[in-house]
């Protein structure tokens, strides 16, 4: 009876000064007892005593781990421990009872290493998929959003794989008078001005179409096979002006044979081309200009072609706006050169809005990700936190249990209370600490790619603005 009185003062004791937040180790001064030592063998097991009857104590079964694949790095000795395979008394499956039936064999002679095995292999929590998710925890957002230029943004250098191609109408009627000169002459300083503005790091072709023989039947044949690139390569206002210069309006019109030879001004490497047409007219060659925008577009690229209708004759507005309907783009008239670079100035303002819509959709992209991986790390967190307890709360009533009905001593009471207490510090302090810093890897990678999209937006917006 004595015996029971300082049992039950003990747990009182060590009930008080053990919560689930407390982190202290337990001291030998506040349970009362100075510490049994356990002497170890060569092998570092620890001797178990005989009992009574000269037969040799039950050894406690060799416990069976998960494996992770794949790993990333290696595992630490805490990860190691919690790799374990969990026990059929887990958790919510908690039954003291049936623990306590399995525990039977249990008695003064069991050592504190084996029924601390013992109890373990029943209780054991399920940390394996945890522990897995922690080390597979990458914080790192990638915004799927695409630029108006490129498929998705480059941290370290600006878009550079949009192709411009620009298809100008070198027909005999393209030599008609207008306010400041012939057609022609504004179409060229029109363009001119615009490829001054395109990104340097974009590539542009201009290829000209009706410059050979001339308007006549005569000339019909020679003129209608005629469509030539005259410059390709890096956006170079300055080089283009100049073989511009030597661009003559003299025949007919072979629009749907342009669009066709311009899918081989498209490099291979461009991820977005935008076809502008400049043309006062409509088709004068038998082609289909429609079929033949409708099968550019077909093409992996996916080019949107924009036809400028340089002061189209009414009747033939409807045939062009089916030319840039086929090809996914839209029809402009303009004109006068005035109106012509107004037409390309808008072009800028409507990239100043696309990269204003994408920096606002890809900034809520970072951060709805960010959000994401920062939930997952505090869940992770907390589901480790959460089984420590579990575990050691039915430690506590399997341990408390075993000395109610005299199956273990006092002295191995308080060994079996310590270790599981310790051992629930150092998993709960894992969850913690590896979920603390998960959630801290999730906040900066937020936080550095939504810097990353604000600037790279803006300086594409103001890039525009600019020009």
């Amino acid at each position: 009876m004595k015996y029971r009185f300082l049992a039950a003062g003990l747990l009182i004791l060590l009930s008080a000064c053990s919560s689930d937040g407390d982190q202290e180790v337990i001291e030998d001064e506040v349970l009362g007892e100075e510490s049994t030592a356990v002497e170890e063998d060569e092998s570092g097991g620890e001797n178990q005593e005989e009992a009574d009857d000269g037969g040799e104590a039950q050894e406690p079964l060799e416990p069976e781990y998960y494996e992770i694949s794949d790993l990333s790095r290696e595992l630490t000795d805490v990860e190691e421990k919690l790799m374990r395979m969990e026990g059929p008394y887990h958790g919510d499956q908690f039954d003291a009872d049936a623990v306590m039936e399995e525990l039977s064999h249990i008695d003064e002679h069991t050592s504190e290493e084996e029924a601390f095995e013992a109890i373990l292999s029943l209780i054991h929590e399920p940390y394996y998929e945890d522990v897995e998710q922690v080390i597979a925890f990458n914080p790192d957002i990638e915004v799927d959003s695409e630029t108006p230029e490129e498929e998705a943004p480059d941290e370290d250098e600006l878009p550079s794989t949009s192709h411009f191609s620009i298809l100008l109408d070198a027909s005999g009627s393209m030599n008609a008078r207008n306010q400041s000169g012939t057609r022609m002459d504004e179409a060229k300083e029109a363009i001119e001005a615009f490829v001054a503005t395109l990104p340097e790091n974009s590539t542009t072709s201009l290829r000209v179409y009706g410059h050979e023989g001339d308007n006549t039947n005569a000339g019909k044949e020679l003129s209608c096979s005629s469509t030539d690139t005259i410059y390709h390569g890096e956006t170079d206002a300055d080089a283009l002006s100049e073989v511009l210069d030597d661009v003559d309006a003299v025949g007919w019109t072979p629009i749907a044979k342009a669009i066709e030879d311009s899918q081989d001004d498209i490099p291979e490497d461009a991820t977005d081309v935008i076809v502008y047409i400049v043309s006062d007219g409509i088709e004068t060659c038998g082609g289909d200009p429609v079929k033949a925008a409708q099968e550019l577009v077909d093409q992996d690229i996916e080019p949107i072609i924009n036809i400028i209708g340089f002061q189209v004759e009414d009747d033939d507005y409807q045939s062009l706006i089916d030319v840039a309907e086929a090809g996914n783009g839209e029809f402009t008239f303009v004109d006068s050169k005035q109106e012509l670079e107004s037409y390309w100035e808008e072009e800028y303002r409507r990239m100043m809005d696309a990269w204003n819509e994408w920096k606002r959709a890809a900034m809520d992209e970072v951060n709805e990700r960010s959000a994401e991986l920062k939930d997952q790390a505090n869940e992770l967190k907390d589901s480790i936190m959460e089984k420590s307890n579990d575990e050691w709360a039915n430690a506590q009533v399997i341990i408390d249990r075993l000395v109610e009905e005299e199956q273990i001593e006092s002295s191995v009471r308080r060994d079996l209370w310590s270790r599981f207490y310790n051992r629930k510090n150092e998993n709960w302090s894992y969850g913690y600490n590896t979920g603390v810093e998960n959630w801290s890897n999730a906040y900066n990678e937020g936080i550095d790619r939504w810097r990353e999209v604000y600037h790279l937006g803006n300086e594409k917006w103001s890039e525009y603005y600019n020009k």
